[in-house]
C-alpha cells in the first residue's frame, strides 16, 4: 500500500528516514530553552524547507506549516490523554463568523474549530527528533476512524474501542503523517528516555473568509 492509499484508508502513513541530520539538527535547535509540556513555535520557516515539503508534495500539493508544537516527554514532563480528535487551527485575530467556533487563546495565539471541509484539506504531522515507542510514551492511533468525520467528544473512546489501534514505533527522522480528524491518544512515558517530537499542522489553500491563518 502506498502512502496516499495508507493514509486514505487508515487515516495515518509512515514516511521512513527522510529528515536529513542538517535538518535534524536546526529541529534540534528549537528545543533549547522550552520549559512547557507543549511549547508552540511561532516561527515556521523550519517547516516549510523544501527537504519536508517535498516528501508531503504527493499528500498535499503546496503544503504549508499553519501550526507547530513541540512535546518532550522526559525530565518530569510526563502526561497522558485520553482518545480525542485535535480540530483546531492556529488564526490571526478572534472573529464572529459561522465559520468557526469553539475558541480559546493559546501562547498568545487565537485558536477555532473551523468546518469540516477545512480540516479535510490539511495533515497532521509529526517530526521525530527521537526515537519513540510504546514505552517512552508513544501515541496510540485509532486506525480509519477519521472515517467518521467530526465526532462528540463523548464519543471518541468507544469508537476508538471498535477500531485497530497503531501505535508510534519511529526512529529519528521519521515522518508521520495523520489526517486531522483520525482519533488518537497519548500514553504516558514508563521510562526516561527523551521523546521529542514536533507536531505540525498543514494546510495548502487560505482559510474561508473571513479567517486568516496566525502566520
Amino acid at each position: 500500500m502506498n502512502a496516499q492509499s495508507d493514509l486514505d484508508t487508515h487515516g495515518r502513513c509512515w514516511l521512513r528516514q527522510v529528515l536529513q541530520p542538517e535538518t535534524l539538527a536546526r529541529l534540534d535547535a528549537l528545543y533549547d530553552g522550552f520549559g512547557q509540556a507543549g511549547e508552540r513555535i511561532t516561527a515556521l520557516t523550519p517547516f516549510n524547507v523544501p527537504e519536508i515539503r517535498s516528501v508531503l508534495h504527493g499528500l498535499l500539493p503546496g503544503a504549508f506549516a499553519t501550526r507547530a508544537v513541540a512535546f518532550n516527554k522526559a525530565e518530569g514532563r510526563n502526561w497522558s490523554l485520553p482518545w480525542h480528535q485535535d480540530r483546531v487551527v492556529a488564526v490571526k485575530e478572534q472573529l464572529e463568523t459561522p465559520m468557526a467556533k469553539n475558541w480559546s487563546r493559546k501562547s498568545g495565539v487565537w485558536h477555532c474549530e473551523p468546518q469540516e471541509t477545512v480540516l479535510n484539506r490539511m495533515l497532521f504531522v509529526r517530526l521525530y527528533l527521537d526515537d519513540v515507542t510504546e514505552q517512552s510514551g508513544g501515541m496510540q492511533l485509532a486506525l480509519s476512524s477519521h472515517r467518521k468525520g467530526i465526532l462528540p467528544k463523548d464519543e471518541a473512546e468507544a469508537l476508538a474501542a471498535d477500531c485497530v489501534h497503531d501505535t508510534e514505533q519511529a526512529r529519528r527522522g521519521d515522518i508521520l503523517v495523520m489526517n486531522m480528524l483520525l482519533v488518537h491518544r497519548s500514553l504516558p512515558a514508563q521510562s526516561q528516555q527523551p521523546r521529542r517530537v514536533i507536531r505540525v499542522d498543514y494546510a495548502n489553500c487560505p482559510l474561508p473568509e473571513p479567517l486568516e491563518w496566525a502566520v
